[in-house]
C-alpha cells in the first residue's frame, strides 16, 4: 500500500513539475533555451511562479545541485554537440577498449566518446591513460557531478545519470559490450528520433503466457498513459520485458523532462525500495520515466534480430532447430547496426571463444518462441528458411574486427 501511495505521490509531483516548466519555459526548445540564457531577468519578471517551480524542482531532483551545478541553466548550458557515452569500470575495461578501438580504427566514426566511471576506485589510472590515448575520448567521474549520497550510482543505475551529466546535447549511450558494424551516427537519422528526441530499442518477446506482476503494478499507479505506451507489447500483456537498454539515443534539449524522470526512478531509495522489485534493473525505467513525465518517446517497432549461427539441438528427436548468438538491432532498412554481447560466445565465462558470426534471424512479432535463459542465448526456430546469411561485406567486416582482435589481444592479454 505504501508503494502505491509513494508512486502516486511521485506521479503528482512530476505532473506539477511539468506543468510549471511548460508555463515558464514553454514546450519549444528554442523558447526555453532563450529564456534560460536570460534566466535571472526572467526570474524577476515571474518571481512567484519561478519560486514555486524551483521549490518543486529541487524537491524532486535535489541531487543535481551543490557540486558542479547550482541552477538548471548551468546544467543545460553544459550540453553541446553530439557524442557517444559509455559507462564502465575495471571489470568491463577489456570490452570498452576493444569497442573504442573498433569505433575509431575500423568504423572510423567522427563522434567524440565520453567514458563515465563512478569513483576513483572504479577505473585505474593505467586504464584511464589507455583510453585517453584514443582520439577524442574524454573521461568523466560521475561522483564529481551529482550528490552520490542520494543516487548511489552503481551498476545499471548509472546510465540515465551519465546521459544527463554528459557534455553532449545529443547522446548515444551504449554498454561497454556493444559492438557496432556501422557508424553509430546513423542512429541520429531515425525519423522517430528526429520527432521526439529519443530512440529506444525493443527487447526479446518473453513469457507472455505467465502473469505479469510488473504490468499489474504499473497500471495501478500510471494515469493517462501516452499512446506510445498503450501500443507497447508490455502494456498489452505480450511480454514481461519491453526494452533493451543497452543502447539509448536521447536529445537532452528535446527530452530533458523525460530524462529527469528516468533519473528519478533510478535514485537509490526508489529503485531499491520499489522499482527494481518490479522491473529488471533499469530496462523499463526509460519508457516508464518518459510516460511518467508525459513526454513523448519513440520505441523502434523493429523486432530484435539474432546474429550467430544454427547449432545442433541437445534434445533428442527434436523437430526444432536452435539458433545461438547475440541480440542485434536494425534500423528502418532492416540491416544490422549493432549487437550486444561483444565478440565472445559467452562474456560471463573464461572460455575465450568467439561467436560464429554466420547468419541472422529476425524475431517474428509477438511469437514468443522458446529462448534459453542463460548466455549464450539460443532461439528455437521452426523453419531454417527464416535464417538469412550475412552479406559478403558484413562477413568481411566482422572477420576484419576479429583479425584485429587476434593481432592486438585487447580482450585476451595472455
Amino acid at each position: 500500500m505504501d508503494e502505491l501511495k509513494n508512486m502516486n505521490l511521485l506521479r503528482e509531483k512530476t505532473d506539477l513539475h511539468r506543468i510549471l516548466w511548460e508555463r515558464l519555459f514553454g514546450t519549444d526548445i528554442f523558447t526555453y533555451n532563450h529564456i534560460l540564457k536570460s534566466i535571472f531577468k526572467y526570474q524577476r519578471e515571474n518571481e512567484s511562479l519561478f519560486n514555486l517551480y524551483n521549490k518543486v524542482h529541487k524537491n524532486l531532483y535535489p541531487w543535481i545541485y551543490g557540486k558542479r551545478f547550482l541552477a538548471i541553466d548551468e546544467l543545460i548550458g553544459s550540453f553541446h554537440g553530439r557524442g557517444i557515452v559509455i559507462c564502465t569500470g575495471s571489470f568491463h575495461f577489456k570490452y570498452i577498449q576493444s569497442t573504442i578501438d573498433t569505433l575509431r580504427n575500423l568504423i572510423k566514426t567522427k563522434l567524440p566518446i565520453e567514458v563515465f566511471y563512478n569513483g576513483e576506485d572504479d577505473l585505474t589510472i593505467e586504464e584511464q591513460q589507455i583510453l585517453l590515448a584514443y582520439s577524442k575520448v574524454y573521461l568523466s567521474n560521475l561522483e564529481e557531478y551529482f550528490n552520490d549520497d542520494i543516487i548511489k550510482c552503481k551498476n545499471w543505475a548509472i546510465k540515465p545519470f551519465a546521459i544527463l551529466a554528459s557534455r553532449f546535447t545529443e547522446v548515444i549511450l551504449i554498454d561497454a559490450d556493444i559492438f557496432f558494424i556501422r557508424d553509430p551516427a546513423e542512429l541520429f537519422k531515425s525519423k522517430g528520433y528526429e520527432e521526439t528526441g529519443t530512440l529506444f530499442f525493443r527487447d526479446r518477446t518473453i513469457s507472455k503466457n505467465i502473469p505479469n506482476e510488473s504490468l499489474l503494478w504499473f497500471k495501478e499507479w500510471t494515469k493517462n498513459p501516452l499512446e506510445e505506451t498503450k501500443s507497447l507489447r508490455f502494456w498489452n500483456g505480450l511480454t514481461i520485458h519491453e526494452m533493451d537498454s543497452s543502447t539509448i539515443v536521447i536529445n537532452k534539449e528535446k527530452a530533458i523532462l523525460g530524462l529527469l524522470s528516468v533519473c528519478k526512478l533510478n535514485e537509490y531509495a526508489i529503485r531499491k525500495g520499489i522499482i527494481y522489485r518490479y522491473v529488471y534493473n533499469n530496462k523499463e525505467t526509460f519508457w516508464m520515466g518518459f510516460d511518467l513525465a508525459h513526454q513523448h518517446y519513440y520505441m523502434s517497432p523493429q523486432p530484435i534480430t539474432f546474429i550467430g549461427s544454427i547449432q545442433p539441438t541437445s534434445q533428442e528427436n527434436s523437430i526444432e532447430n536452435v539458433f545461438c548468438g547475440h541480440i542485434a538491432h536494425t534500423m528502418e532498412d532492416k540491416q544490422i547496426v549493432f549487437w550486444k554481447g561483444h565478440l565472445e560466445v559467452n562474456e560471463f565465462d573464461n572460455s575465450n571463444m568467439f561467436l560464429d558470426f554466420n547468419s541472422y534471424i529476425t524475431e517474428k512479432d509477438n511469437d514468443d518462441r522458446k529462448w534459453s535463459n542463460e548466455p549464450p542465448f539460443c532461439y528455437y526456430i521452426e523453419n531454417e528458411e527464416d535464417v538469412i546469411l550475412l552479406s559478403k561485406n558484413e562477413k568481411a567486416f566482422i572477420n576484419m574486427i576479429i583479425e584485429r582482435e587476434y593481432n592486438n589481444r585487447l580482450l585476451y592479454k595472455s
